[in-house]
């Protein structure tokens, strides 16, 4: 009888550990990434990931595509081995060549930032209520969850290479800064864009890479809602809607 109890105690302990290690590898390994596109001479695209056993890839060169999904080594998706022998040369040919662009300096200008800012000078002027007080303090506090989960879910890596024009000069110099305004999301990057006025053309190559972690993504979320007055103020928008 207590050789039998002492069975099932080891088989609970040993279910809880294991458990435990595949919820602490579910949250803190990371999800890897691997995103290249070009649309020069032919359209191009690639997407592969990673996470734990499970391995995911698809390609599409010039109309023809094909797509990669296993867990361990079990095969669950037809694959085209020429097209994936292709996809790895020009993933290396692209890499390579955007490789060679000057890392560009690492800035952060942020519109909504300075809005804020302006708003809480207005607040210690005087100039709005104490409610107003409470929803640009939850607006901001939004604003910083967002930050940080963008930054946590962005590519760590970005190399665009290329030239891009539209009939209007304006949309041109529009596309361009909004290309440039991603810089301040990515670690490392390096961004070369040929803005061309005189003719519409869209030639990019761009490589980009990165990992996503669940775990702190989960506790940024944990801690927003657990703020006490965030927490207000989410529960005075669910009533107000009902």
């Amino acid at each position: 009888m207590l050789l039998v109890l002492l069975k099932i105690m080891t088989y609970i302990v040993l279910t809880i550990i294991t458990l435990i290690l595949l919820l602490f590898a579910l949250l803190f390994i990371p999800i890897k990434y691997e995103i290249v596109f070009e649309n020069i001479e032919n359209v191009i695209l690639s997407i592969r990931y990673k996470y734990l056993f499970i391995k995911g890839n698809y390609y599409l060169i010039d109309g023809k595509s094909t797509k990669e999904f296993k867990v361990m080594s079990k095969e669950f998706v037809e694959k085209d081995e020429e097209l994936l022998k292709d996809q790895e040369e020009k993933v290396k040919e692209i890499k390579k060549e955007t490789e060679k662009i000057k890392e560009t300096e690492h800035d952060e200008a942020n519109n909504l930032e300075e809005k804020i800012n302006l708003a809480e000078h207005q607040e210690k002027k005087g100039y709005v209520t104490e409610g107003f007080k409470e929803k640009l303090q939850f607006v901001k506090n939004i604003t910083k969850l967002a930050k940080k989960t963008v930054f946590k879910i962005f590519p760590k890596r970005v190399n665009i290479l290329g030239r891009v024009g539209f009939e209007n000069p304006a949309d041109t110099g529009y596309i361009i800064g909004c290309i440039y305004a991603i810089r301040p999301f990515v670690r490392k990057h390096k961004i070369e864009i040929e803005p061309v006025f005189e003719e519409e053309v869209y030639e990019i190559k761009l490589y980009s890479e990165g990992k996503v972690i669940i775990a702190p993504i989960l506790v940024d979320l944990v801690k927003f809602y657990f703020n006490k007055e965030n927490n207000k103020m989410i529960k005075n928008i669910i009533k107000g809607r009902r």
